[in-house]
């Protein structure tokens, strides 16, 4: 863990640079949930309509997606939670949230790959 503490600072710097560089190439309509200057990125998140269609487009192309939280805190079975709480909020983050790739060594040519099938999704 010592080993890896020595190079976070690098990993975070190269995380923002892909976040720039998502953020200079995502569509219209597309646009990260974080702030790109000020986030970490360890996940780099957007938010759009028609979330499951964006990422069954991007893995049949190769591109690997992640949904946190597919269901709202308070639709889980949790001490918090109140399924029938009207949060329609909450419900349409988690109906819309995607986390794309990255992490230290995304390449920018997979960045805006990834970019331009967001983009041909979205004109489709």
């Amino acid at each position: 863990l010592r080993t890896k503490l020595q190079r976070l600072d690098g990993w975070l710097s190269e995380r923002r640079r892909i976040a720039a560089l998502y953020g200079e190439h995502l569509p219209d309509g597309v646009r990260p949930v974080s702030s790109l200057d000020e986030s970490l990125h360890h996940l780099f998140v957007i938010r759009t309509v028609g979330r499951d269609s964006l990422a069954d487009h991007l893995k049949r192309n190769g591109v690997e997606t992640k949904v946190h939280f597919p269901v709202p805190l308070h639709r889980q079975r949790a001490p918090w939670g109140d399924p029938g709480a009207p949060l329609p909020l909450a419900e349409d983050w988690c109906g819309s949230v995607l986390s794309l790739p990255c992490y230290p060594g995304l390449r920018d040519d997979e960045v805006i790959r990834t970019c331009a099938l967001i983009e041909a999704w979205r004109r489709r």
